[in-house]
């Protein structure tokens, strides 16, 4: 009688050595700073690491302005924080229905919105009173210059998009043409926040049809600041 013999998964090879001493150095550099400690670390995801890498310059310049909180970004990172869980399914019926709000009533300038940011990263824990960042993309020949005002008014801070989405909305108005001239590196490079995490909903077809082109690839990973740059989405 023969014995099955055991299989066992190969070893997976680290990419790129060279990469992962400059991930250590950063992290390392955390660390120093007291940022973040060794148990932290021990205990956090990959992707989580990734994440505070990538964030390390940033957190450590924040670090040495006066009054700055950026031991709270690094919890918020590692799901540690003081709010709520991210509720997926929750955010993006209300996602839906701002978009729907303002397809109807700014059709000549509104094409879609995509949410990103620790708001939309199921592993992040954001504060109550975090801003939910989002791309509000607006129709060909249209800009952030002439946007009527009450399409300005609509997505500033305690009006609909506020009362819809159930927090201050950081939006940052992106013209049609911007997007439609992309390619998937440009995209990378320009828009590093769109990955699996975020939020993606856009009314106009054409626009949708490209923007599904040129992200395809980050928008099938989990937002990952570690690579090139990317900001998030949902299912057309």
């Amino acid at each position: 009688m023969n014995t099955p013999v055991e299989k066992h998964p190969p070893e997976t090879a680290e990419e790129d050595p060279g990469k992962a001493f400059e991930h250590a150095s950063r992290i390392n550099e955390l660390v120093d700073k007291r940022l973040i400690t060794a148990d932290e670390i021990a205990n956090a995801s990959p992707r989580q690491m990734d994440q505070l890498a990538a964030r390390t310059m940033d957190l450590v310049v924040g670090s040495r302005s006066e009054g700055s909180n950026i031991r709270a970004k690094v919890e918020t990172v590692l799901g540690k924080g003081s709010g709520e869980k991210v509720v997926r399914n929750r955010l993006k019926a209300r996602a839906c229905l701002l978009a729907t709000y303002m397809a109807l009533k700014h059709p000549k300038e509104f094409a879609g919105i995509a949410f990103f940011g620790s708001r939309t990263n199921p592993e992040a824990l954001p504060k109550t009173d975090s801003d939910l960042d989002a791309l509000i993309i607006l129709k060909p020949g249209v800009d952030g210059f002439n946007v009527s005002i009450e399409f300005s008014l609509d997505i500033s801070e305690f009006n609909i998009a506020h009362k819809i989405m159930g927090t201050h909305l950081d939006g940052h108005l992106v013209t049609n043409e911007q997007i439609m001239t992309l390619d998937e590196k440009d995209a990378a490079r320009f828009y590093p926040e769109v990955s699996a995490d975020s939020i993606v909903i856009i009314t106009d077809k054409t626009t949708r049809r490209h923007f599904r082109g040129v992200f395809g690839d980050q928008m099938s990973h989990p937002q990952d600041f570690s690579k090139k740059g990317i900001i998030g989405t949902a299912k057309y």
